[in-house]
């Protein structure tokens, strides 16, 4: 049996299964990820409404997410989340769970830079 691990903040709660699938509350206003993947990583929105930006070649892309929407971001491009409600989760990846901190991003959800 998988070994369950519940991660606890500020902006809310991430259970890991221990099988690669996260279950993800987060609170209005939160940010999270600001990395990049080496697989695709999948994300459906249980609850709530989520904006992810994401650097596609050299481009910013930004799109918002609702309830019932699955988010999928292709191999190695880095990606922001931004709940612009109340949200819960799911996510998962094509492969085993690698991440690398995509610094732009990273900054912005650790507050060391104002822009979002």
């Amino acid at each position: 049996m998988a070994a369950v691990t519940i991660l606890c903040d500020e902006r809310g709660k991430i259970i890991k299964t221990g099988k690669d699938v996260n279950l993800i509350f987060t609170k209005k206003g939160a940010m999270r990820s600001g990395d990049v993947h080496p697989n695709i990583q999948y994300d459906y929105i249980i609850s709530g409404e989520v904006t992810v930006k994401r650097l596609e070649n050299k481009y910013e892309m930004t799109e918002t997410f609702l309830a019932g929407d699955t988010i999928v971001i292709k191999p190695n491009i880095p990606h922001l989340f931004i709940f612009n409600e109340e949200t819960e989760m799911l996510e998962w990846w094509s492969g085993k769970f690698e991440c690398k901190y995509y610094k732009p991003y990273r900054d912005i959800v650790e507050g060391k830079n104002e822009k979002s």
